[in-house]
């Protein structure tokens, strides 16, 4: 998840949740949770007051809500950012609230475990009871880095240790598991994949990223993103575990397509990769660190594709990658232009759906789906990009969304405006709603819920 502070930022925090299926945004004013297909409000409260961060909890009604650190509020008040609070979204009420001696800096849910982090120490509890299971005194962690695996029977959480390294730790058993170096410098990010086998990881330098198995901390593969230092952002898996997208302060998202693994642990990281690899094991002087520098660069993987954000100042970007149908591959395709005037899927702008398209000859597809990287920035700009199949090209973008916490917080009021701003000189609909939806969405324990009509 991507923090921001309150000042200047239309959100102050963004994440993708339910594998990029669900968008959850904490603002000044509250918090809402959104679905991305059909983009709609699912849930949304501004009673719980301003939001620092909010975390959903896997196929739940629930967040974890974190108040403002930087507001001069009474540390023991409800939207502090010393207390935690689990918040309903169903009962539109607090459930439990817990108090920290320091400010809350990261919190991490899965299906039965809640792990808070405080800037030296983290706390793990079982979220059916809410009781501490273990406290964890740790090195100083300033950017509250942690990564907790979303599978039950792979429920390990990923922490810093000193510089570069990584500790692995068992939540249901509370034990160490692994202990490892991934980089030389600082980790600035570590983020899972969908079943806990994989963790990615990178550096302050932001020039290399590393898969490594779990939790057996074997190198996978090691992915270049450039030769410029960059603070990267955020990372997603794939739902295949085949692409990683990495975001950048830079405004790119760099897609890497990553080599088919039958295990976590698989050692090699392309095709006859190991055939060549200097044997390295035992030699020292400038002959062991010749081969160790040769073997790093043999394993580098460049980026598949990418993505440029606009922005000026980005500095936060939410990614993940998801598979949706492609209406590219609905009907027949052929790689003339569209007829003069009409707006399909490689227009710039297609009135029929509202969505900014980026110009692109059609091409067939043997498939009705396609991979798609989404993001989100703290300015409210989500965006949506199609993954080329081919290599070392641009992903085109397909639909685009501006979204503002003030918008959201009309939505509370009779007469309020839209939620979602689109782009072009089209004006917005007004909020429908749907009582199909609701009935279907109640039977899903999701509650009430805001459609956007036409959007």
């Amino acid at each position: 998840m991507a923090v921001f502070e309150e000042s200047g930022s239309s959100m102050n925090s963004v994440s993708f949740a339910s594998g990029g299926d669900r968008l959850v945004l904490g603002t000044g004013q509250g918090f809402a949770v959104l679905s991305r297909e059909p983009f709609r409000i699912l849930a949304q409260s501004w009673i719980v007051g301003p939001v620092h961060s909010a975390e959903l909890v896997p196929q739940s009604a629930l967040l974890a809500l974190v108040g403002p650190r930087h507001r001069e509020a009474v540390t023991s008040g409800p939207g502090s950012s010393r207390r935690l609070r689990l918040w309903s979204h169903k009962s539109q009420s607090a459930i439990c609230e817990v108090p920290f001696e320091s400010d809350v800096l990261a919190v991490r849910l899965s299906r039965s475990r809640l792990v808070v982090v405080l800037v030296d120490t983290v706390f793990m509890f079982d979220l059916g009871t809410m009781d501490c299971l273990q406290t964890l005194d740790t090195l100083p962690n300033p950017l509250g880095l942690a990564a907790l695996a979303s599978n039950p029977e792979n429920p390990v959480l990923a922490l810093p240790a000193e510089d570069g390294v990584v500790v692995l730790y068992d939540t249901f058993s509370l034990r160490l598991l692994n202990r490892f170096a991934a980089h030389r410098g600082r980790l600035a990010c570590m983020a899972f994949n969908g079943d806990g086998s994989l963790l990615a990881t990178a550096s302050e330098t932001g020039t290399v990223i590393r898969v490594f198995g779990s939790p057996s901390g074997t190198r996978v593969s090691t992915l270049r993103r450039g030769t410029v230092s960059c603070r990267i952002l955020a990372m997603a898996f794939s739902p295949s575990s085949t692409l990683l997208a990495v975001s950048s302060s830079t405004g790119t998202c760099h897609v890497f397509r990553l080599p088919d693994f039958v295990a976590a642990d698989v050692t090699t990281t392309s095709q006859g990769s190991e055939t060549f690899r200097l044997e390295t094991a035992g030699a020292g002087g400038l002959v062991g660190y010749l081969g160790s520098v040769i073997n790093e660069y043999m394993d580098n993987v460049r980026h598949h594709a990418w993505a440029r954000i606009p922005g000026e100042g980005l500095d936060h970007l939410a990614c993940a990658l998801v598979q949706d149908v492609d209406e590219e591959a609905s009907g027949v395709l052929t790689e003339d232009p569209p007829p003069a005037g009409a707006a399909g899927p490689g227009s710039v702008e297609s009135a029929a759906n509202g969505i900014r398209a980026a110009s692109t000859p059609a091409t067939s597809r043997s498939s009705g789906t396609a991979d798609f990287l989404v993001t989100m920035t703290s300015l409210g700009l989500y965006q949506k990009f199609r993954v080329p199949v081919e290599p070392g090209t641009e992903c085109v973008l397909v639909e685009e969304r501006r979204i503002r916490a003030e918008q959201l917080a009309q939505q509370q009021h009779p007469g309020g405006g839209p939620s979602v701003e689109r782009p072009g000189n089209r004006p917005p609909s007004s909020v429908a709603w749907s009582e199909q939806e609701q009935e279907e969405d109640n039977e899903d324990g999701d509650g009430e819920v805001r459609h956007l009509e036409d959007i």
